[in-house]
């Protein structure tokens, strides 16, 4: 019985986030931390973070708290500082 209302389920293939999907999550996660960041700054952590919605929720976390313990505001630069921070445990 309960391999036929398995069998019985739709299947529909799951696919990767695009950019788009991927950026508006990550000004979303800024913005809800009232945070601006540049358009550089998005573009950056895109490229060097793993592209799933769980990855960017807490990149964005931590480059929140990188900028509050640093005291400075979220650049390019910081993004990378963060990638080579993690890159290099």
């Amino acid at each position: 019985d309960l391999r036929s209302r398995f069998d019985s389920l739709l299947a529909f293939p799951m696919w990767e986030p695009d950019d788009v999907l991927l950026c508006g999550l990550l000004r979303k996660h800024f913005a809800d931390r009232q945070l601006a960041v540049s358009e550089g700054v998005v573009r950056r952590i895109l490229i060097h973070v793993e592209r799933s919605p769980e990855a960017i929720a807490a990149f964005a976390a931590r480059a929140d708290a990188c900028a509050l313990a640093e005291k400075r505001a979220i650049t390019e630069r910081m993004v990378l500082d963060l990638v080579e921070r993690e890159e290099a445990r």
